[in-house]
């Protein structure tokens, strides 16, 4: 009798376990609880669905602890001040007082910084994107009513913007173009810095409302990449035909060293999956190594009110 007793108990109790698992508050509960999940994992690994592995050499171990040489409050407090949510800036704002002499005063810091002094490579990357950024705003100040930094210069060959030398940092004179190909692409090999740089362009990645830092370098590389690849105004990667962004046309050598692979894959189609989102990863039905790929149109107008 007991042993009967003890059997309909057990029912019982699993009865009302089935009931309380299968009610619809309970199931929702059960579905948040699962997303969050899947959204921590998410966090902790961001291409953890993708097929190729990627390897960076900027990471979380290198850059923990990593110090900033570069005045990244000072570079953030204009930002939030010029700097809209579309990543538009106001050019004319930064030729007023007070921001012009804050301004100014950030440039002489920039050059006056002995940033090679530093063995961290996750300090000297920060340092050397924050300054192209900084650099870049600084050059378009100096053309009244500029629309585009592509024909800034009268009479010269187009982007000569871009290689004029008058940037004296620590002794050593640097056009835009040396600071990105031969400092920061040609010494840290690292691809997602393409998506960090801007060029004061509409097509170009957009600024953000923070500087980089040294110590969460990775993290801000990983978050600026994703920004850009599920951009729909850059990039629409999904279904037959992949429209991209021209930057990775441009560089699509840089983008094929970060897979670790047995065989040979498309570097640029490989590391655009590995960022896309959810709402574009249930768009793919082709095989991303099998996608035809066109280039969009790149747009160099001015990304701002033009300075005066």
């Amino acid at each position: 009798m007991k042993t009967r007793h003890s059997k309909t108990k057990i029912i019982l109790v699993n009865l009302l376990l089935i009931l309380f698992v299968r009610s619809p508050f309970n199931q929702a509960i059960y579905a948040q609880a699962r997303l969050l999940k899947e959204h921590q994992a998410k966090q902790s690994d961001p291409h953890r669905n993708s097929k190729y592995k990627l390897s960076f050499p900027i990471h979380n171990a290198l850059c923990k602890g990593a110090p900033d040489r570069f005045p990244v409050e000072a570079w953030r407090n204009l930002l939030d001040q010029v700097l809209n949510q579309q990543g538009q800036v106001n050019y004319p704002l930064l030729q007023k007082a007070p921001l012009q002499l804050q301004f100014q005063a950030l440039v002489n810091t920039i050059y006056h910084t002995k940033i090679d002094l530093d063995p961290s490579p996750c300090t000297q990357l920060a340092y050397w994107i924050n300054t192209y950024n900084v650099l870049t705003i600084k050059q378009v100040l100096d053309y009244p009513n500029l629309t585009s930094v592509a024909t800034a210069i009268n009479e010269a060959p187009r982007y000569a913007f871009f290689k004029q030398k008058q940037h004296v940092i620590n002794q050593t004179t640097y056009s835009l173009d040396d600071i990105e190909h031969k400092v920061i692409r040609a010494k840290f090999k690292e691809p997602r810095i393409h998506f960090a740089l801007n060029c004061a362009s509409q097509s170009c990645p957009k600024l953000h409302h923070e500087s980089f830092r040294a110590s969460n370098l990775h993290e801000q590389l990983e978050k600026v990449s994703h920004h850009f690849i599920n951009d729909p105004k850059r990039n629409r990667a999904f279904g037959q035909v992949w429209q991209l962004s021209k930057i990775f046309f441009w560089y699509k050598k840089d983008f094929q060293s970060t897979i670790k692979k047995t065989v040979q894959v498309n570097g640029v189609q490989s590391f655009i999956e590995a960022y896309l989102d959810g709402s574009h990863s249930s768009q793919v039905k082709t095989p991303s190594s099998t996608a035809e790929l066109e280039y969009l149109k790149y747009n160099w107008s001015l990304n701002g009110e033009s300075p005066k």
